[in-house]
């Protein structure tokens, strides 16, 4: 996230990795109500049900850079900061049949 101009870094990134260790749960999909890359000031429009992305590849890599560059972000420090995230299993039993295979062919398109 966009580290609001005012906020000392150390502050920021506490904060911002508290909230990792809680949206790492929703296996990659939230909504989101405010769209801060497209320039917006206040959240407008309807809210979006955004995705991450299941592995790297040269388009992620690629728009990934570009974002750290809009915003100046240091994704290898953000990496080490939440090293200790830990990523959570997915119950068997958690999505309807079929549904990672979904998400795995899109990331395979990438």
């Amino acid at each position: 996230m966009p580290k609001p101009p005012l906020i000392p870094e150390a502050v920021w990134e506490k904060a911002e990795t508290t909230e990792m260790q809680e949206l790492v749960k929703l296996y990659g999909k939230t909504y989101h109500l405010w769209q801060v890359d497209r320039g917006d000031k206040v959240p407008l429009g309807s809210p979006m049900l955004m995705g991450s992305f299941l592995k790297e590849t040269k388009g992620v890599e690629s728009a990934a850079n570009g974002r750290d560059q809009r915003f100046g972000i240091e994704r290898e420090r953000k990496v080490e900061i939440r090293k200790h995230i830990e990523e959570p299993g997915i119950h068997p039993g958690r999505f309807p049949r079929g549904w990672g295979t979904f998400w795995r062919r899109m990331a395979d398109r990438t």
